[in-house]
């Protein structure tokens, strides 16, 4: 017998972290106005977006997919509740903060103009945030990133882009400041 709904779990995590991880790429380009044009702003606007939504409805269907399976032990409870799964707790955490995060980071983008501009900002800027703790759940919970291989491999390239695209647009932020407003 196939284990349909470990695949689906497994498959939408991946799916999950893919979209997340390149709507949080495409987000920092496009923060760095294009990569400090690099890339075009206005084509960066048009991926961020989909792949963020994307993101949110795979890691929805994963959530839902681990409290389906009986073998899991992940009750609903765990999924909005932080620290409530018995089963993999700081693993499911992670999972937990991040999925809000990811949907926080959505809504607050769909009501840009009903909650300001300052709100946005604020819940935008805890996107970094929120990608780590996704790539923590994928550490601590993915069986495929922890049994080494392939996927491992993938997820760790990823990850290092990331980095290079936060540093790349910090030092984009460091250069363009005026001396006056740079750390010593």
């Amino acid at each position: 017998m196939i284990p349909w709904l470990w695949w689906f779990i497994r498959v939408s995590g991946l799916v999950a972290y893919g979209a997340t991880w390149l709507a949080a790429v495409f987000g920092v380009m496009l923060g760095g106005r294009g990569a400090g044009g690099l890339a075009h702003s206005a084509s960066l606007a048009k991926l961020h977006e989909p792949w963020a939504v994307l993101g949110v409805i795979a890691a929805v269907a994963h959530a839902v997919g681990s409290v389906a399976a009986p073998e899991g032990g992940i009750t609903p409870l765990a999924l909005v509740v932080p620290g409530a799964s018995t089963t993999l707790r700081v693993a499911v955490t992670l999972g937990t903060l991040a999925l809000w995060g990811v949907i926080a980071l959505v809504a607050t983008s769909w009501m840009r103009a009903r909650v300001g501009v300052l709100v946005w900002r604020a819940v935008h800027s805890a996107s970094f945030g929120v990608f780590v703790l996704v790539a923590g759940h994928g550490w601590l919970a993915g069986t495929d990133v922890a049994g080494g291989g392939a996927a491992r491999d993938v997820f760790l390239a990823t990850q290092v882009v990331f980095a290079a695209a936060v540093a790349q647009r910090l030092v984009l932020v460091w250069v363009e400041a005026p001396p006056r407003d740079r750390a010593a």
